[in-house]
């Protein structure tokens, strides 16, 4: 991957943001990231196992939280997807 590409990936905020209330049905957090060096976002339970193995992967070496919205088309409908996490392998 180019470097201009990582240091892109790597300045990239949440494209949500995290929020949580009394009496959600999820829990929002940060988890502190040993690949990152920094606090990685998580919107539920869910997100922070997928979180923590991506952590403890020896091949990941970039974890970005929730990093592009993507676009499509699909039988003849537009369908819009935020990507959990964009993990980076190298």
């Amino acid at each position: 991957m180019d470097n201009s590409v990582r240091r892109l990936l790597r300045s990239a905020t949440p494209w949500r943001s995290f929020r949580w209330r009394m009496g959600q049905k999820h829990y929002s957090g940060s988890y502190w990231s040993a690949t990152m060096r920094d606090h990685v976002a998580y919107e539920s339970r869910l997100e922070l196992s997928r979180l923590l193995f991506a952590d403890f992967d020896p091949l990941v070496r970039f974890i970005v939280a929730q990093p592009f919205l993507m676009e499509a088309v699909g039988k003849g409908e537009p369908r819009r997807h935020v990507p959990d996490y964009l993990l980076i392998a190298g």
